[in-house]
């Protein structure tokens, strides 16, 4: 589980394999009651992946609605929605999806967090504070690997 900075693998430099992963076809829906959140996200993977689509949902009921009409590769999703448990809806999504790749953002990387998370089948939990957009971009980009590439 990726659970703080450093503990995933961060190559420096730029190669033939980055450079192609950065354009290679993805999507991915950012779920988030934050709106400036959302857009920073949607900001940073813009800059860093010339063909990702992205997708917004405030809620829990929105994201479950996008999840099936955007069909998205990964989801990133707060741990605390409005009205809404994203742990609850981590686990409905990978019972519903999975193939999904889900990665948990919460304020802070809590024991329990990283309990629940896991018995939910999910692997990765980052800190929203403590997470740079250039960490974020490497762990998509490890993810990214092994995906195949999404539909148009």
């Amino acid at each position: 589980m990726t659970d703080t900075r450093g503990r995933h693998t961060v190559r420096s430099g730029s190669s033939n394999s980055e450079t192609e992963r950065s354009q290679r076809r993805f999507k991915t829906l950012i779920v988030d009651g934050n709106a400036p959140y959302r857009t920073a996200l949607q900001k940073i993977l813009s800059h860093a992946f010339l063909a990702v689509t992205t997708a917004e949902a405030s809620t829990g009921s929105e994201a479950l609605a996008l999840i099936e009409n955007f069909n998205p590769d990964i989801i990133l999703l707060a741990i605390q929605l409005p009205g809404d448990k994203g742990l609850r809806l981590a686990c409905q999504i990978r019972r519903d999806h999975p193939k999904l790749t889900i990665i948990l953002i919460a304020s802070q990387c809590l024991p329990e967090y990283h309990s629940a998370a896991r018995k939910c089948g999910i692997e990765h939990l980052i800190a929203r504070d403590s997470w740079s957009g250039a960490e974020i971009i490497e762990l998509l980009r490890n993810i990214l690997d092994p995906l195949p590439p999404s539909d148009p």
